[in-house]
């Protein structure tokens, strides 16, 4: 026997109108997922952004950077015209493992291969630079790294960026490009100086894990003047 249930008792029973849909609880449970997987879902985003703009080489400018202590009282304008090389007279500086004090004499011995290097981080070792009569100085050209051992280029550090400052104190600072073998040059305001100091302030990781590796080296430095 079937039973028969009139239509009027299942609208009053249900306040209305039977009408199709979804479940209340299964409803919740629903719109539960939906805002757990929209927040995980945001932050994936987000990470895959921060990971997109840490990682990845860093991009170094062969230009220099804006001095804090501007070498022409804020009017920082490089030098365009023709230069020509003079050479320090003398080169004075210790690395800070090694303790030796002939390394920056390398870069003004006038030799193809002999070079400043020091070995460990890298950061912090300087040079001093000096010359016995007042000079006009308007650029500079940098060989960064080891370019006068056999296979010491990519396996040392680099350089990727360097304080230059002049005897009043002024001073800017350069950045290197890691893998560029070549002379980077660098230009300036004409300033006139007896010396000038180098501080090197960062460098690249070394490409190996031996101790030789642990060095940084300059294998060539000119200083330029006016022509």
């Amino acid at each position: 026997m079937v039973l028969q249930v009139p239509d009027e008792a299942v609208r009053k029973s249900t306040g209305g109108d039977p009408r199709p849909g979804v479940e209340p609880r299964l409803l919740v449970l629903m719109l539960a997922i939906a805002v757990v997987a929209g927040f995980f879902g945001g932050r994936l985003v987000l990470i895959r952004s921060d990971s997109s703009t840490t990682g990845g080489a860093e991009v170094i400018s062969s230009s220099p950077l804006e001095p804090a202590n501007s070498v022409d009282d804020g009017q920082y304008t490089p030098y365009t015209g023709v230069v020509k090389a003079v050479t320090p007279d003398s080169a004075e500086g210790k690395c800070s493992e090694s303790q030796e004090g002939d390394a920056p004499a390398a870069l003004i011995d006038q030799s193809d291969t002999s070079i400043w290097r020091c070995r460990g981080e890298g950061i912090g070792e300087t040079a001093v630079f000096e010359f016995d009569e007042p000079v006009t100085l308007a650029a500079l050209r940098v060989v960064n790294g080891n370019t006068a051992w056999t296979d010491r280029y990519t396996a040392e550090r680099r350089i990727t960026a360097i304080r230059w400052t002049f005897d009043d104190g002024s001073f800017f600072d350069q950045g290197l490009a890691p893998n560029d073998r070549d002379a980077q040059e660098v230009r300036f305001p004409e300033t006139e100086t007896t010396s000038i100091a180098m501080d090197v302030l960062g460098v690249t990781e070394p490409g190996d894990d031996s101790d030789l590796s642990d060095a940084v080296s300059i294998s060539s430095l000119e200083f330029l003047a006016p022509a």
